[in-house]
């Protein structure tokens, strides 16, 4: 289990690091040396999420973060992460914040002279171990019955 952490973790590395790029499951099986479905089955088993769910919630994130940040447009951005239309874009972002992206940005924009902070940026949570940039560990603890 230890090699799987170990080997889901450089994938998601690798993945953040390519988001700009458009990304298959079968490049990211190769990247492992693993067929598609093995990797996939590991990758879920280590982190409760299918490749694509990741690639496509990691993508939205950046598209959340840059609606925020730059004066692209929606269309833009949409373009950017890989969506052919602005609908599509608008689609899968409402699908995942119940917001369209046009809404999230004027809601989430401070006014202009304000260092406020934005608390509202969608993030993602994986299930089971914890991920930052430097480890990816999952610890398991036993805890006493407790009754309902």
């Amino acid at each position: 289990m230890e090699r799987h952490v170990m080997l889901i973790n450089s994938l998601i590395k690798w993945i953040d690091g390519n988001l700009d790029k458009p990304l298959k499951i079968k490049s990211v099986a190769d990247k492992a040396g693993y067929s598609q479905w093995h990797i996939q089955r590991i990758f879920y088993q280590v982190t409760n999420k299918n490749i694509a769910h990741y690639i496509r919630d990691r993508k939205l994130e950046l598209a959340a973060y840059d609606l925020l940040e730059s004066h692209e447009t929606v269309f833009q951005i949409g373009l950017k992460y890989g969506y052919d239309s602005q609908q599509s874009f608008t689609r899968t972002f409402v699908r995942k914040y119940l917001i369209p992206p046009a809404t999230f940005r004027k809601m989430n924009r401070p006014p202009a002279r304000s260092l406020q902070s934005r608390h509202c940026l969608p993030t993602t949570r994986l299930a089971g171990p914890t991920v930052n940039s430097s480890t990816f560990s999952r610890d398991i603890e036993s805890l006493a019955a407790v009754k309902i």
